[in-house]
């Protein structure tokens, strides 16, 4: 009853469609089947890669996670994974180029790497992706910082506007990290509000303070691509589009 008084929902159809190819390369992503908490197989990669070249990007530097708790992968591991992908795109002429290097955890296991000089994977030869864990801000954060710096690594801090200490504290707590040398990168799917409205807010005041050098998708499942996908507002897309990304340095 009284159904025509029902605001109409908008269709898929109905939603403008965003070309991502002002990024080119999405740097960070869970596109390797099996080996953490994104994509459970191949078929699910293929599926999400094959979005993500209609979605405008030309490039993929997928980042499994390296967790001594969670996900305990070896770099080998990841290489071995990024052939047989890289493989199944071919196969499947899907037009897009697919490398892969690593979000690693602030654990015992990078700080053992970092103190045998281990090579690390990176997502261009310099830059290493890490996080931390949410509920508090690690206390190796700083020497983690520095010591990847030492060993001339550029180190990317994924997605800080995900850190909830870091919500409440002042805007200057992670101008300490950019002045340590910590680079920072933008989940863009936050701007969705998947992460909820004060993550969304977060992430749009370190936009405007200029703060990022990086975005990534962080695309694990197909509900963060429609997250993703969901981003069509004028005004974000353009913001996004005048921003000076590094990511076609990648």
């Amino acid at each position: 009853m009284f159904g025509f008084l029902k605001k109409k929902e908008k269709q898929p159809s109905d939603i403008p469609s965003v070309n991502w190819s002002f990024l080119k390369t999405d740097m960070h992503s869970h596109l390797i089947p099996g080996i953490d908490d994104g994509t459970a197989d191949m078929e699910q990669s293929l599926s999400l890669l094959q979005k993500l070249q209609e979605a405008g990007f030309s490039k993929i530097v997928t980042t499994p996670h390296i967790s001594l708790d969670y996900f305990p992968n070896a770099e080998s591991t990841i290489l071995t994974g990024l052939e047989n992908l890289k493989d199944a795109v071919r196969e499947n002429s899907i037009n897009l180029e697919v490398h892969a290097a690593a979000e690693y955890m602030i654990d015992e296991s990078l700080m053992k790497k970092l103190a045998s000089n281990e090579q690390l994977l990176t997502l261009d030869g310099e830059h290493v992706l890490f996080e931390m864990g949410f509920v508090q801000e690690d206390r190796n954060l700083m020497q983690v910082i520095f010591e990847l710096q030492t060993r001339g690594y550029k180190p990317v801090l994924a997605h800080p506007e995900r850190y909830n200490f870091y919500i409440d504290a002042s805007i200057d707590t992670l101008q300490k990290l950019k002045d340590a040398g910590c680079l920072f990168q933008l989940n863009t799917i936050a701007l969705s509000g998947y992460y909820g409205k004060h993550i969304k807010l977060f992430a749009e005041k370190i936009l405007k303070e200029g703060l990022y050098e990086f975005a990534g998708t962080d695309i694990h499942h197909e509900r963060h691509l429609g997250a993703l996908l969901s981003i069509y507002q004028p005004s974000v897309i353009q913001t996004l589009k005048a921003y000076p990304f590094l990511n076609k340095n990648i």
